[in-house]
């Protein structure tokens, strides 16, 4: 099976997040994606993070939510992963654990274009196939596509939504999956 991953913080997740998650499992090929939660990414700050859990559930219910549960599933591999979580360990722990299995992953032009900064950022382009979505304002260097298996997502839908926004309530609630909206509000998050 081709499994591509999606990593991220999904704090929380909304329909951006699910809009692509649906897009890249719908490719030609792709047999799965793991919406892959991570703790704690290294390139943000912990506090203003909810728990693991919350995330990891409310990313479950919004799958169910769209209709994805097909062909999406939540991943919380990182959960018993040291942190911070980084990308290239998560991915390596995953091939070893499901050699059966052929993992890529998709990325916005954003983490991309700064994916220098990451842990063994090499290792990532060397070893997987990645699925570009592309983020407006973000140039990716013509030499990535020359020396690496990038793909890029032609013809996608372009969203300028964030989980901060969210957070901050500067968009509309109904940018989230109903079940979201709902736990968010039981659990009073992001208050």
């Amino acid at each position: 099976m081709n499994i591509v991953l999606y990593f991220g913080s999904f704090n929380p997740i909304h329909k951006a997040h699910l809009a692509i998650a649906d897009t890249v499992s719908s490719i030609e090929g792709v047999d799965k994606l793991w919406l892959v939660v991570s703790p704690h990414n290294p390139l943000k700050l912990r506090s203003v993070l909810v728990a693991e859990s919350h995330r990891f559930n409310m990313a479950s219910m919004a799958i169910g939510d769209m209709g994805l549960s097909d062909r999406v599933e939540v991943c919380d591999v990182e959960f018993t992963m040291p942190q911070p979580s980084y990308t290239y360990l998560t991915i390596k722990y995953l091939r070893d654990t499901y050699p059966q299995h052929r993992f890529s992953m998709v990325m916005g032009s954003d983490n991309l274009s700064q994916i220098k900064l990451w842990r063994e950022y090499e290792y990532i382009l060397n070893t997987t196939t990645i699925y570009l979505y592309p983020r407006e304002g973000y140039k990716v260097e013509k030499d990535l596509f020359e020396k690496y298996d990038i793909i890029e997502m032609a013809g996608v839908e372009l969203f300028e939504l964030s989980s901060t926004d969210v957070r901050a309530r500067k968009v509309a609630d109904d940018r989230l999956a109903p079940s979201t909206l709902m736990y968010i509000q039981q659990n009073n998050l992001y208050k």
